[in-house]
């Protein structure tokens, strides 16, 4: 992988070396590259065994790799990190870039045996993935959104949270992983280096291509589900339809709006729904603008539901009231400017701005937020007074 741009930025003791790939994947094939990443993660062709590789990342100074596949969006990206202290700190003439750059190069190519992957590792792999989601399951706030998730998208084409079943994981094998592979490995990728003293390293700028990830206009189902389990609490989600997607202004008053009624013990949500009467454990709400959705979470009594849904709505009623629009204004500017205190960042914006048209970058979301008014937080409020989907998970178990 050639370096395709460089960041030099000196308020750190520690370097990044990202190479993405964006994907554009089916269902099927989210699923198995899911996999794909544990074992890229796990296994190289240049170390070919667990020692190895510890070995070698520990040799020098404490290097850390991985390997991670996300969803963004309609989207996937692969993405392959290495990080550890710049070179510019340690006197050792062998540890420069040139050396971590040919490293990152041989550890980011797959262990390929008889040209398909180890079966011994494809097992392995197999067996840590399976551990996981059962690991997940354990969770009932986890099987709450991932069954409610499930619900909500009348598009099966798109899945939120990609896992693979008993069966599906069963018939993932050397080959056809490999296959999917060799697919992956013709997209080109985009590797940013962030460090010190980078500007001489040699870059190869490439065209890239600009993509838009928001998943806009989802078909929703709407509705009440109660899907029983033997559990204490029960364990609800209230899905929110808004015509809000990455890339447009109004993503700075739904946030602002988000923070007021739903993030933290000083919310409206908080406030009203569990000190004013007493009907829950938590709540809070978050947005997600890749595919338009606003949705509160809570952990309630079940027969409290329709008490709990009054009370929602109490809190939105007044989410807007007693508030001081200025101060969480700065709130959000001094978020946004504390995320340059860590390294990743850097090159994670960067790639976001180079390679997508539907984000914002950070000069003009700041912008944004200064001129939010309170009327495009009433316009937001707007935008819940129907309830696209309620979901309760749990609370069957007799006490």
């Amino acid at each position: 992988m050639k370096i395709n741009k460089v960041l030099e930025i000196d308020k750190f003791h520690t370097f990044t070396l990202t190479s993405y790939k964006i994907l554009n994947l089916d269902v099927k094939e989210a699923k198995y590259a899911s996999i794909l990443s544990f074992y890229l993660d796990l296994v190289n062709n240049k170390y070919q065994t667990l020692k190895e590789m510890h070995d070698f990342l520990a040799k020098n100074f404490d290097l850390s790799y991985r390997v991670m596949l996300n969803r963004y969006g309609k989207l996937y990206i692969l993405k392959y990190e290495m990080r550890g202290i710049d070179p510019s700190f340690i006197n050792e003439k062998n540890y420069n870039y040139k050396y971590l750059i040919k490293r990152f190069n041989e550890i980011t190519k797959p262990l390929v045996i008889d040209n398909k992957f180890s079966k011994a590792y494809i097992n392995r792999v197999k067996k840590i993935y399976q551990s996981n989601i059962e690991n997940e399951f354990q969770d009932n706030d986890f099987k709450a959104s991932y069954y409610s998730l499930n619900k909500l998208f009348k598009d099966k084409s798109f899945n939120y949270i990609s896992l693979l079943t008993k069966k599906e994981l069963k018939e993932i094998n050397e080959t056809n992983l490999y296959e999917l592979y060799k697919k992956i490995s013709k997209i080109k990728s985009y590797t940013i280096l962030v460090g010190r003293n980078v500007s001489n390293i040699k870059t190869y700028p490439i065209k890239t291509n600009l993509y838009e990830h928001a998943y806009k206009y989802p078909l929703f189902n709407s509705g009440t589900v109660i899907k029983k389990y033997d559990s204490s609490q029960s364990y609800l989600r209230i899905y929110y339809d808004i015509p809000i997607y990455s890339g447009t202004k109004d993503i700075a008053s739904m946030s602002i709006y988000s923070h007021i009624l739903g993030e933290g013990v000083y919310s409206k949500l908080f406030s009203v729904v569990r000190e004013k009467y007493g009907l829950c454990y938590n709540i809070d709400c978050d947005t997600d603008f890749s595919c338009g959705i606003f949705y509160i979470s809570s952990t309630i009594k079940k027969c409290d539901l329709n008490k709990t849904l009054k009370a929602i709505d109490e809190a939105i009623d007044n989410s807007l009231t007693d508030i001081n629009l200025d101060e969480i204004k700065d709130y959000f500017i001094k978020t946004i400017e504390q995320g340059y205190d860590y390294i990743k960042n850097y090159s994670t914006t960067a790639f976001y701005n180079d390679n997508f048209k539907d984000v914002i970058q950070d000069d003009t979301y700041i912008n944004y937020i200064r001129n939010v008014s309170i009327d495009d937080l009433y316009k937001c409020k707007n935008y819940l007074k129907k309830k696209k989907l309620i979901y309760l998970y749990g609370g069957d178990l007799d006490e």
